[in-house]
């Protein structure tokens, strides 16, 4: 059996409406995937300005930690010149301590004589 121009014709135009009916459907297929990324990208771009607002957060709360360490570090500072001077009052102290009890043990001792030659 041959094939007559006709049918030919016929078997082609058969096969473009089958591609045809084809393509439809995955252009269809990727408009729905389109939509899809686009609904994608939306909410990316909604998590970027979230981002980016909770990074602006997290900068202003940057510089009150430097703000605050600036000023443990001078109290630190003061701290430690206050235990210095401290110190240095307690080794004056430490070093007449001695000298004070021995004259403390000393009146002690004149007291009990005078009150015994008192009584």
């Amino acid at each position: 059996m041959s094939l007559t121009s006709d049918d030919l014709a016929d078997v082609k135009q058969l096969m473009e409406s089958v591609l045809s009916g084809h393509a439809a459907e995955i252009n269809k297929r990727f408009d729905d995937v389109n939509k899809r990324l686009d609904g994608v990208d939306e909410r990316l771009d909604g998590m970027d300005k979230r981002f980016d607002s909770i990074n602006k957060r997290l900068d202003g709360m940057d510089e009150r930690f430097d703000d605050i360490n600036e000023r443990l570090g001078s109290i630190d500072k003061r701290l430690d010149e206050n235990e210095e001077i401290q110190n240095e009052i307690l080794n004056a102290i430490g070093i007449d301590l001695n000298r004070h009890s021995a004259r403390l043990d000393d009146y002690e001792d004149r007291l009990k004589k005078l009150e015994r030659g008192v009584a």
